[in-house]
């Protein structure tokens, strides 16, 4: 009989703890049904290709098209899409990129949890924990998330 060792389970419990009290897409309950998470997604996916689309909210656009291939079972598209979304973030918010970064941030965490790399996704839990200590009154993460329940 195998026994797993309580610390880990401990470190692995008190993390899961930690990531229901991140602010990100993963904890909004976007609980939608398969078919209007494909609907969404594919809505995105049309909007990000568009040509000649540049909007400050690229990231925010590319964070929620991530969570939904998430839900949707591709772990590698929703990694592409948190790439893209970092990226356009800090090309948009240049003074306060690392807030803007926050929700993002939390997504991360979710997905490293997901693909069972807890020390990856304990790593961006404690970013999004110092970024909100030192900053406590951002009204940027209920920004974001007007914007994904519109």
């Amino acid at each position: 009989m195998a026994f797993s060792c309580p610390t880990k389970t401990m470190a692995q419990t008190s993390l899961k703890i930690s990531l229901h009290g991140l602010d990100c897409h993963f904890t909004w309950k976007l609980d939608y049904s398969i078919s209007k998470l494909q609907s969404l997604r594919e809505t995105m996916i049309d909007i990000n290709s568009s040509e000649g689309v540049q909007c400050s909210w690229a990231g925010h656009l590319y964070n929620l098209l991530a969570y939904l291939h998430h839900a949707l079972g591709s772990t590698e598209d929703a990694l592409q899409c948190l790439k893209k979304a970092e990226e356009a973030i800090r090309q948009s918010s240049p003074d306060d990129v690392e807030l803007s970064l926050v929700v993002h941030y939390g997504n991360l965490a979710w997905v490293h949890y997901h693909q069972g790399e807890l020390t990856e996704s304990q790593t961006y839990v404690e970013k999004v924990g110092r970024l909100l200590r030192d900053n406590p009154c951002s009204g940027l993460v209920w920004g974001e998330k007007g914007l994904d329940f519109e």
